[in-house]
């Protein structure tokens, strides 16, 4: 084996453990954040769906498609 192709196999090898750790790693980060935010701003829509002191704005939500789930 040449040099050159024991370099080229290192890089890429290396250059293959970094993307693999780049696409867990903004895997991880992604479904964290989305699961977060999607579940606070549905928590917060159900919430004032639900509650009865804000009719204008469970009448806004209806009328856009939002129901109590």
């Amino acid at each position: 084996m040449f040099d050159s192709e024991m370099t080229w196999d290192v890089d890429k090898s290396v250059a293959d453990v970094w993307l693999a750790v780049h696409h867990a790693v903004f895997d991880a980060v992604n479904e964290a954040v989305y699961r977060t935010v999607f579940e606070a701003v549905g928590g917060a829509v159900n919430w004032a769906v639900d509650d009865a002191a804000y009719p204008a704005i469970q009448d806004f939500l209806w009328d856009a498609g939002f129901g109590s789930c």
